[in-house]
């Protein structure tokens, strides 16, 4: 959060009058719903411009936008405000709403999210979030979650399975800290019902981590995944039944097999991904070559075909041009003006027909560009001919690698068993 207050923003009526005289840019009740505010990207626009100054140059924008509209629209500390495309959302919440969760309800449903009811999260999650945010979130909460924990804290089997939920929770609230401003009770709420949503996305995409990072024979992520073979391990004196990697086909699993396939799978993937650029790339490259939407060849047929028909007027021309001038040593004086025209047309229809050809074979494609383009086109053969492969080794081993996948899905979110 920050430190500033009203004060710190110099001429702050003059701010207010600019947004007074926009109040039409406010909608009350938005989406037809009375908790819910838009100030239109109109406004938005205005009051950015008002904080264009160099005395505002190092504050955080967005930091002075919700303290100015927390002012104008006389807002509570619970009432969520979310910046976002080109505009400023606002969800009234009351927080006396929320039910107070007594220390014996701590572990019970009613301390499920933080004593916020689900509709209240589900109204504020369908108007901000779409699938696609939701996806990147966890994509990006589970890549600092194996990053920090496994990859720089080593975290233990033990460990990970007494926190690995609260773990997450906790980047899940640091994220959404980034993307709108509300209450900790809201955080700790809306935190806790998107995870129990999307409780599955996030751990696909840890397995999937885990899993590229076995493929490259990650030490570490290797003695991490021996654990769910171990079928029973003894701790202080009680034993304990491990998680399983078993597939829905009933199918155990063990590091060594998951590696080779794993291996397999996620290289051949990489190997694709890498391709699908370079072709991309290339294919900009070719396209950059074409002509008057026409590639180098194509072009160069076209050009040669259009020089020949002119150099075919000219040679006709210059038949022309000799009979009439043979034709004016026997002509009488009446009949040698009408010739000597005539000549006189088809010469400067030469002059023309010289210029259009000289004109033409400075636009005549240089053999090295062509000599690239068929370069390129091979290149793009070669890389489109190793993908197809590629995919079909892909394809061969998909049904092995999901097995995998969710069979480590399924252990990442259980627990050991007391027997």
């Amino acid at each position: 959060m920050t430190n500033l207050t009203i004060k710190d923003i110099k001429n702050y009526n003059e701010l207010l009058d600019i947004i007074y005289d926009n109040e039409a840019l406010i909608q009350n009740n938005y989406n037809s719903k009375k908790d819910q505010i838009l100030i239109d990207s109109k406004l938005l626009v205005k009051i950015l411009d008002f904080f264009k100054t160099s005395q505002y140059a190092n504050i955080d924008k967005n930091e002075l936008l919700k303290l100015v509209v927390r002012d104008v629209l006389e807002l509570n500390s619970t009432d969520l405000i979310v910046i976002k495309k080109g505009h400023i959302f606002i969800k009234l919440y009351n927080d006396n709403n929320r039910h107070k969760v007594s220390s014996s309800e701590i572990n019970t449903v009613a301390n499920r999210y933080n004593g916020i009811e689900e509709d209240e999260l589900e109204s504020f999650y369908s108007e901000y979030f779409s699938e696609e945010e939701i996806e990147n979130l966890f994509f990006d909460i589970a890549l600092i979650f194996v990053q920090k924990y496994f990859l720089e804290k080593h975290i233990s089997n033990i460990q990970y399975e007494k926190d690995v939920f609260n773990l997450i929770q906790k980047l899940i609230i640091e994220d959404l800290k980034g993307e709108f401003e509300c209450s900790t009770e809201f955080y700790k709420g809306f935190s806790g019902y998107i995870f129990r949503k999307h409780f599955r996305l996030v751990f696909q995409f840890i397995a999937e981590l885990l899993l590229k990072e076995i493929a490259f024979s990650n030490k570490h992520i290797i003695e991490f995944l021996k654990y769910y073979s171990s079928d029973v391990i003894v701790i202080d004196g009680r034993k304990y039944k491990v998680p399983e990697l078993k597939a829905e086909s009933g199918l155990k699993w063990h590091v060594v097999s998951m590696m080779a396939l794993t291996k397999i799978y996620i290289k051949t993937q990489e190997y694709i991904f890498e391709s699908e650029s370079s072709i991309e790339q290339l294919e900009n490259k070719v396209s950059s070559m074409y002509i008057d939407d026409l590639s180098p060849i194509e072009y160069n047929s076209a050009y040669h075909k259009k020089y020949q028909q002119l150099s075919d007027k000219i040679i006709t021309n210059a038949r022309k041009i000799e009979e009439f001038r043979d034709s004016l040593e026997i002509l009488k004086d009446d009949e040698y003006y009408s010739i000597k025209k005539e000549l006189r047309e088809f010469e400067d229809e030469r002059m023309k027909l010289r210029e259009k050809k000289a004109v033409l074979k400075s636009n005549k494609v240089e053999a090295k560009t062509i000599t690239q383009y068929n370069k390129l086109i091979k290149e793009l053969e070669t890389i489109k001919r190793s993908m197809k492969a590629k995919q079909k080794i892909l394809q061969q081993n998909k049904d092995s690698f999901l097995s995998i996948k969710n069979a480590l899905i399924k252990a990442l979110i259980s627990k050991k068993q007391l027997i």
